[in-house]
């Protein structure tokens, strides 16, 4: 008896968190036969560098506060700014 192969549904209108459910419970092998290979292009945001002086202390708090949250002390200071913008933004 052969197997008979799964058919890809019409995933059209599906909202994201039902075509992911629908993959964590489904293998793409199954469905190798319909799929077809795409060129993806991902472009990383722009980052501008900005340089501004803080007193020694700061910068040795910013470190420490940073080691004990597991990120480096420029990621920390840069999830601060962002955290106040939103912040800003919002009142």
């Amino acid at each position: 008896m052969t197997a008979k192969k799964k058919q890809l549904p019409d995933m059209t209108g599906w909202a994201n968190d039902k075509i992911a459910k629908f993959w964590e419970t489904h293998s793409a092998a199954d469905y190798e036969d319909e799929l077809e290979e795409v060129e993806l292009e991902i472009e990383a945001p722009i980052m501008e560098q900005v340089t501004f002086r803080l007193d020694h202390d700061d910068v040795e708090a910013i470190k420490d506060i940073a080691k004990d949250v597991g990120v480096g002390h420029t990621t920390l200071v840069r999830m601060w700014v962002k955290e106040k913008l939103k912040t800003t933004k919002a009142s």
